[in-house]
This record gives C-alpha cells, sequence and structure tokens, in this order.
C-alpha cells in the first residue's frame, strides 16, 4: 500500500495562478483518473508532484510521513505525453538511461530489461537508433523508462495518444497490476472513455484546485465532460451574436483525403464559406493532422477544390497558424513587422525590391486597429506584449495575407479570457466575410463559443457532424461530443 497526501498546494507564475490550494490524496489499489481543461492546474500538479517543480505552499506526506518530492525524485515517474528521450541512442540505451550506475548481474538489471523490451514490443528494434523509430515506438520507450525506475508513483500524461487498441490495453494491463502491486498508477487523459473504463476514481482539476473527484455510479462520461466545462459558460452576447453566418453557395470540397502517414483516412466532407468549422478529438484520432494538411502543413493524397471546380491554390489562398505562436512569430521584430510578414510583392516590396515602407506602416496600423491588439505602436518590440495580444497579431498577419482558407490550431491557447473573446469575434467576421475558418480546438467551450459546426474525429475519421446551434447550453455539447468519440 502507498499513499501520497497534499494539502493547500500552491504555485504561481506571477499573476498566474497555477494551482490554488489543491488537495488530494493519492492511493495504491486502483487506477486514478486525472481530468480537467487546458490551464486548470494538471500538468503543474504532475510536474510539483515528480520533483521538477517547486510549490510556493503546501503540505506533502508519503505514507503518512512528512515528504517532499525534491528529496527523493525516484519516488515519482512520470511517462510524458511527448517523449522524453534521446533521438541519437538506441532503443536499449534509451531504456538504460538514468540506471547506468546499477549492476546488472547484481540487481538483475540486464533480465530486467529484457523483460521491458519484451512485454512492450521492442525486441526487434532494440539495437535501433530511436530517430529512425516511428512515434509510437519513441513512446513505448519512454513507457519502459518508467518501468525500469520502479518507482512508487506512476503518472501516465496521455500516454496512448500514438498506440494501436492492442497497444493500449497492454498499457492499461500494466497499470492495472501497478495498483494491484502497491503502486501509485496515475492516467491523465482527455479520452473521456478511458477514464471511465480504467480507474477506480477520477479527480477533476478547475482552475487549481480539485473541483470534483468521481467514483462508482457518478463516474460517468457525461459527468466528467460536464464538470470539465463548469465555469466556463459562454457569456449572452457570444451565444446570440456568434451563430449568425453567411453561407455561401461556394464551398471547399475534400474527397478521399488520407494522411500520407496514415493519421486519417479517405475523408469526404465540404467546408461551407461562411462558417466557423471546429474539429475535436484526443490526441491520435487525426484532427489536428487533418486540419493541417488542407493548408498544406501535413502531407496529405486526395482531392481537394472548389465545388466551382477551381482546385484550391494552397500557397495563394490559404493560411495556417500552429498551437505554437513561436512557429510563426517572430520576437526579435516589431508588432508591424510580423503583421506585414506574409506579405510580398506588390504589396510589401516594389519589383526593384525595395520595401514599401510607408505602405507597409498603414497596413501594421490599420491591422492594430481592426484586431484590437494593445500596443504602444507598430515599432514595439513583440515580446513586450501578452501572450493574448501576441496570438492576435499572429491572427492578423494570417489575415491581411487575405487567404480564402484560414486553418488554426487551438486558436486561445494560453490566451486569457478577454483575449479569446476578441479572437472568437475575429474568426466569425473572417467566415462572415466568405472566408473558410477551420479550427482544431482541445475545449467544448471554445467550440461552443466560436464555432458554427463540430466535426468529431476518432481513430482517423470523422464519426460525428453537429451544428453548435442544436445546443441550448455547452453542457450539452459537451456530453454529445463525448458520447461520439467513445461509441466510435
Amino acid at each position: 500500500m502507498t499513499e501520497i497526501n497534499a494539502e493547500g498546494v500552491r504555485l504561481a507564475f506571477g499573476r498566474t495562478i497555477a494551482l490554488a490550494g489543491l488537495d488530494v490524496t493519492l492511493s495504491s489499489g486502483e487506477v486514478i483518473g486525472i481530468a480537467g481543461p487546458n490551464g486548470a492546474g494538471k500538468s503543474t500538479f504532475t510536474r510539483v508532484l515528480a520533483g521538477e517543480a517547486r510549490a510556493d505552499a503546501g503540505i506533502f506526506s508519503l505514507d503518512g510521513q512528512p515528504w517532499t518530492p525534491q528529496s527523493d525524485m525516484k519516488t515519482v515517474a512520470v511517462v510524458h505525453q511527448e517523449p522524453q528521450v534521446w533521438p541519437n541512442l538506441t532503443v536499449v540505451k534509451n531504456l538504460l538511461v538514468g540506471q547506468e550506475g546499477k549492476r546488472r548481474g547484481k540487481e538483475g538489471q540486464g533480465d530486467r530489461v529484457g523483460d521491458v523490451l519484451e512485454s512492450l514490443g521492442l525486441v526487434d528494434v532494440a539495437t535501433t537508433q530511436l530517430d529512425l523509430c516511428s512515434f509510437a515506438t519513441r513512446q513505448r520507450v519512454e513507457i519502459g523508462r518508467a518501468m525500469l525506475r520502479q518507482a512508487r508513483c506512476y503518472i501516465f500524461d496521455e500516454p496512448n495518444s500514438a498506440l494501436t487498441d492492442e497497444e493500449s490495453e497492454a498499457l492499461f494491463a500494466f497499470m492495472q497490476s501497478l495498483a494491484a502491486e502497491g503502486h501509485i498508477a496515475i492516467l491523465i487523459s482527455h479520452r473521456l472513455g478511458d477514464l471511465v473504463d480504467q480507474c477506480g476514481v477520477v479527480h477533476v482539476i478547475r482552475d487549481g484546485i480539485v473541483a470534483k473527484s468521481l467514483r462508482g455510479s457518478s463516474l460517468t462520461e457525461a459527468n466528467i465532460a460536464s464538470e470539465l466545462v463548469k465555469g466556463s459558460e459562454p457569456s449572452a452576447a457570444v451565444t446570440s451574436d456568434s451563430r449568425s453566418e453567411v453561407v455561401t453557395q461556394n464551398s471547399l470540397r475534400i474527397r478521399q483525403w488520407s494522411s500520407e502517414s496514415d493519421e486519417f483516412r479517405s475523408i469526404d466532407l465540404d467546408l461551407i464559406q461562411g462558417q466557423v468549422t471546429a474539429v475535436v478529438g484526443v490526441e491520435g484520432s487525426g484532427g489536428r493532422e487533418f486540419v493541417a494538411s488542407v493548408a498544406g502543413y501535413h502531407p496529405a493524397r486526395g482531392d481537394i477544390a472548389w465545388d466551382v471546380g477551381q482546385l484550391l491554390n494552397v500557397v495563394k489562398s490559404t493560411a495556417f497558424l500552429p498551437a505554437d505562436r513561436k512557429g510563426i512569430l517572430f520576437g526579435n521584430m516589431s508588432v508591424g513587422d510580423n503583421i506585414v510578414s506574409r506579405l510580398g510583392s506588390p504589396r510589401l516590396s516594389r519589383k526593384s525590391g525595395v520595401l514599401r515602407l510607408r505602405e507597409s506602416q498603414t497596413i501594421a496600423e490599420q491591422s492594430i486597429a481592426a484586431f484590437g491588439v494593445k500596443t504602444e505602436g507598430p515599432k514595439q518590440l513583440l515580446t513586450a506584449l501578452s501572450g493574448g495580444n501576441q496570438q492576435k497579431v499572429a491572427i492578423a498577419s494570417a489575415l491581411t495575407y487575405g487567404p480564402s482558407v484560414l486553418a488554426i490550431e487551438e486558436p486561445t491557447r494560453g490566451v486569457d479570457v478577454g483575449s479569446k473573446r476578441d479572437i472568437y469575434a475575429t474568426l466569425q467576421q473572417a467566415a462572415r466575410s466568405g472566408m473558410v475558418v477551420l479550427l482544431f480546438c482541445t475545449e467544448i467551450p471554445e467550440v461552443y463559443e466560436a464555432a458554427h459546426r463540430v466535426l468529431v474525429m476518432d481513430r482517423g475519421a470523422v464519426v460525428k457532424d453537429l451544428k453548435v446551434s442544436d445546443f441550448d447550453e455547452v453542457t450539452a455539447l459537451a456530453q454529445s461530443v463525448a458520447l461520439a468519440e467513445h461509441t466510435a
């Protein structure tokens, strides 16, 4: 039996409160689920528990004795969603990282490595350099390293996002065995079906605290979905005004659209001008890759054309914003230069190559006003802006380019509530102007506020096509999406 108790855990980053007095008891004997919307504090609490971050306040105990995570970082092992591995080393050498000081013969380390390779199906690639292996293999290597740690608490953060159903079942069986053998096994997941099927209790974290703990008959997907969106009810202005759309006769027809790396397959659908379409799905569903592929940022094959017969010119007619805005913004440049960075000749420069500085200044000033960017002016350095205003600059840059199709991953990731409202309004206005707006969203409240239509993806296919206006409240939409993901 192992038990970790946390009381009053607090941690702030400047003005941002990540953990606001979190209380929870984590015990072996059953798999423990943790759920919560993005920014709720799940990852921060994981880092604190693993000793990777130090809490500002709080009391921890291990089996009834005072304990601090930093005092013994071998107590907790984390299987990260993004594998923390070394691509230049072989699979087996990756497994042995952190085990160098142990004598294999004396402690049976060689046998244990062999057992791990066998149980995870890694024997055939044991001597293969990891950068030559698939993402799924890298994730299994991450799991294997945790297995070799012989920790007392294991945290699995979205561990099966790239695993097959068979591999996922094997992983869950391993987690159940850990819990039964006296280890704490924690599953953090957006897959509500997995939480219900595998966990004895699910702690829902919202606003830096455990807001609800569900077990027994109350542990259902509908109840988890409802808890995840509590406190995120949209404003009356958004729910009424944002439902208006200008649907034209023109649409982007996508036929037999398949990822070249098999993240999604044979998708047939029409994206209609005048609508904001949101794609939702857990990591591994293919949703994120599908949105990127429409803008040419993920390799795919099939047919994509306007229904009037004109092929989509990906280079000239689409704009894409990844989830990490650092990928498309320039921190060493000004706000104005970032806004006009996508423009070319003749808008930004003359045929001779000479920049149109006055025109660029005018475009930047107009965009700052139109998109509500809070800045001292176009010449202010981008990094002086808040995260929300930097995201507005990213969207302004994309829309100033004048695309017919705008594709965005997580449009308000890391953005404050006020800026979210502004961004939603901007996206809806872009749709009303006749643009196809396609979003990948991880939060249902965002879908409810921003979109007219939601496509639910699971295992590389669109399993449900919903009209947001059919739902009177965000909870009902969340439950419908959860049901579609689980029954697909």
